[in-house]
């Protein structure tokens, strides 16, 4: 089972991720887009959203 996501930032850095970050955008192709994900200090979860297809 997969827990963890790479994803490439517009800086071109490469994050970590859980999956679940990204899980209500997953669709039959899999995850596209551009997205806004936004941690706390504690590495919580704060916010996510799709900026563009």
């Amino acid at each position: 089972m997969v827990d963890s996501i790479l994803v490439t930032t517009a800086e071109g850095k490469v994050v970590q991720l859980p999956v679940g970050t990204l899980q209500k955008f997953v669709d039959q192709s899999g995850v596209n887009g551009s997205f806004r994900v936004i941690y706390d200090d504690n590495n919580k979860l704060v916010w996510e959203e799709r900026i563009s297809n």
